[in-house]
C-alpha cells in the first residue's frame, strides 16, 4: 500500500495521511469523513488487466474536502449554477439597457405625437425586464437571491422609478 498525494482545497499537494488533514479539518468545517477499512491512506492495487486503480479510501479519521461552492452551485437543489445565474444576469442587464434607452427616448419625445407610442414601448420593455428579474429571484436560494439583489437590484429599482416618473409625465 502506498500513500497517494491528494490536492487539498487550499491548492497544496500533501500526503493524505499527513497532519495537514487535521489542520484542514479545523480550518474547513465543511469537510466530510469517509469511513473505510483501510487506515489512513489511499491504496493502489493491480487489477486483472494489470492497470493501476484506486481500491481504498481514507480512514474516517481523515477528511476529504467537499467543495462548498459546488454544493451552493448545484442545480439538484433549488438554486441555479453560477454559469446559469451569470447568463441570466447578463440577459437582464441587456434588457435593462434597452429599457433605459427606450425610457430616455420617451422622455425626449414628451410633448410630441410620438410620446405615447414611445411610452408604451418603454413600459413593455420595463415590464419584460422586471418579469425576468423576478422570475430569476424565484428560482434562487436565499444566499443566491441576496447576491443577485446586490448585483442588479438597484438597477431594477432605478428602472421602476424612471417608469413611474414617465407615467406621471403622461398625466
Amino acid at each position: 500500500m502506498a500513500a497517494v498525494n491528494v490536492k487539498l482545497s487550499c491548492g497544496l499537494l500533501q500526503k493524505f495521511a499527513s497532519s495537514r488533514c487535521i489542520t484542514h479539518r479545523l480550518k474547513y468545517p465543511s469537510f466530510r469523513a469517509i469511513s473505510c477499512g483501510v487506515v489512513g491512506v489511499w491504496t493502489r492495487k493491480m487489477d486483472r488487466t494489470q492497470k493501476e486503480s484506486v481500491c481504498g479510501h481514507a480512514a474516517a479519521r481523515f477528511l476529504l474536502p467537499t467543495t462548498p461552492t459546488l454544493r451552493w452551485l448545484s442545480s439538484a437543489g433549488r438554486g441555479l449554477s453560477q454559469q446559469e445565474i451569470k447568463k441570466k444576469i447578463d440577459e437582464i442587464t441587456d434588457l435593462f439597457m434597452e429599457a433605459r434607452e427606450l425610457l430616455s427616448d420617451a422622455t425626449a419625445a414628451k410633448g410630441t405625437i410620438y410620446f405615447h407610442e414611445d411610452l408604451e414601448d418603454a413600459t413593455t420593455a420595463v415590464k419584460e425586464t422586471l418579469a425576468l428579474y423576478n422570475q430569476l429571484l424565484e428560482q434562487l436560494t436565499e444566499e443566491q437571491r441576496n447576491d443577485v439583489i446586490r448585483a442588479i437590484g438597484l438597477k431594477m429599482e432605478e428602472l421602476k422609478a424612471q417608469e413611474s416618473m414617465l407615467q406621471e409625465m403622461k398625466k
